[in-house]
């Protein structure tokens, strides 16, 4: 009886021992690897890429540019002798400028401006046309990781007008405080846009007569192309 016993117990261990042993067989076999590709972040996604500072390079301290202005808005006083005072709406004031800036320091740079401008009284038939040599103070923030420029600037300067169907206009001056703000591409090339205000004063003569003209608008400068030697 107790050999019978023995032997039972020993076969049952030697079927256990048998089973665990094809189980971890086949588990074995079993268990494949697939590699999955890793998914997109959101960042991985197609995004633009954002232009560094670094990246585009820093650009060179002097700067030439040239585009177009509009100035709009405002009014054009008329002081006469004869006639009194005269306050007359404007049309639009367009025309170009080109000129150049030279960075001092980081927070500042100084440069030279010429404009020429065709301003119109509104319903009037003709433009008169305005040469402004201007000196420009600005201060100026260069942004450190990304290629961006902003300035604010106070051109002041000589005004020579050539008015319409006047026999003489004589030179007077003009001021403005206008913000502006620059995009570098490449460490040469940029482009710039300039808002604020503009405000011009000079005179007429007619038969010995002197009419003081003063002229107030707000002025865009956009686009400027800007290259950096």
């Amino acid at each position: 009886m107790l050999r019978t016993t023995k032997a039972a117990l020993l076969a049952v261990a030697m079927m256990a021992t048998a089973a665990t042993t094809a189980a971890a067989q086949d588990q074995e076999a079993g268990d494949v690897r697939v590699d999955l590709p890793p998914r997109k972040t959101e960042k991985q996604h197609d995004e633009p890429e954002i232009p560094t500072r670094e990246k585009v390079g820093t650009p060179g301290p002097l700067r030439v540019y040239g585009g177009f202005s509009v100035a709009v808005g405002g009014n054009r006083t008329e002081e006469s002798p004869i006639l009194g005072e005269l306050d007359l709406s404007l049309d639009p004031t367009v025309g170009f400028q080109g000129g150049a800036d030279y960075v001092i320091m980081d927070y500042f740079s100084i440069g030279g401006e010429m404009r020429f401008l065709w301003s119109k009284v509104n319903g009037a038939g003709d433009r008169d046309f305005l040469w402004d040599i201007d000196v420009k103070p600005r201060g100026r923030y260069p942004f450190k990781k990304i290629p961006l420029e902003v300035y604010g600037a106070l051109p002041i300067g000589l005004t020579v007008p050539a008015i319409s169907n006047e026999p003489e206009g004589k030179p007077g001056f003009n001021v403005g405080l206008v913000g502006g703000a620059t995009w570098w591409f490449t460490s040469k090339m940029g482009l710039n846009a300039e808002l604020g205000w503009v405000f011009h004063k000079y005179s007429r003569e007619i038969f010995d007569v002197t009419t003081d003209l003063s002229m107030n608008q707000f002025l865009l400068l956009c686009p400027n192309f800007v290259y950096a030697l």
